[in-house]
């Protein structure tokens, strides 16, 4: 019969002149006390390091520093709008890349934290937190999968995003008479004009081909 004693117990050996520290486990077999585990734990220095190390947090084996905060903030209100789904139910998507919502929500919050051409929006990607918000392949960012998706889009499509966008963003805030005003990137021309549902707002306009190719300022 065995009986298991809790705790070893700690027992010094005295080897040419040296003390060396044991943990022994001691069990009954037959009755009788015996000796069933031995493990070796060095001079009194030995012990002393291992405990100060136990105490030093283990250091990375590497290290990755992403920009966090302002993207995270962003993330979540396009999530509470349900940005990318509205885009997705107006927009075509092609057979390869991300969708049409995905392309232009990754493309808004590089353009609200750190504006890049589009060549760079993978490079960017790569430094935020984004690779774990939207995990993608950081080859399908590229400007030529971008605007391969934006060639698709048509003027109705980006009248009818701007109106349903205006009605959510107005019961969003719960504001009566909301103003919403866009600020195209590099524009041409702009021509003021009432949006749909909203008579006591303003928006900049723009042609269809250049708006298409835009991140709406409303979101």
């Amino acid at each position: 019969m065995w009986y298991d004693l809790d705790m070893p117990s700690l027992t010094a050996k005295q080897i040419d002149g040296h003390t060396y520290y044991y943990a022994r486990y001691c069990q009954r077999v037959d009755g009788k006390p015996k000796i069933v585990r031995q493990v070796y734990l060095g001079k009194i220095e030995d012990l002393v390091a291992s405990t100060e190390q136990a105490n030093i947090p283990p250091q990375p084996l590497e290290t990755q520093v992403a920009s966090c905060g302002d993207i995270a903030a962003l993330w979540d209100i396009a999530q509470r709008l349900d940005l990318v789904p509205l885009l997705d139910s107006l927009f075509p998507k092609r057979h390869q890349g991300l969708s049409c919502g995905q392309y232009l929500l990754l493309a808004a919050l590089n353009r609200a934290v750190a504006p890049t051409s589009k060549v760079h929006l993978a490079d960017w990607y790569r430094r935020t937190i984004l690779t774990r918000l939207l995990p993608v392949d950081p080859t399908l960012l590229s400007s030529q999968n971008f605007w391969n998706h934006m060639d698709l889009i048509a003027s109705d499509q980006i009248l009818e995003f701007e109106r349903q966008m205006t009605e959510r963003l107005s019961d969003f805030n719960s504001i009566s008479e909301p103003w919403f005003t866009t600020a195209p990137t590099s524009s041409p021309t702009s021509t003021p004009a009432p949006l749909p549902n909203c008579p006591s707002a303003a928006i900049t306009n723009r042609s269809a081909a250049t708006c298409g190719k835009s991140i709406w300022a409303c979101w």
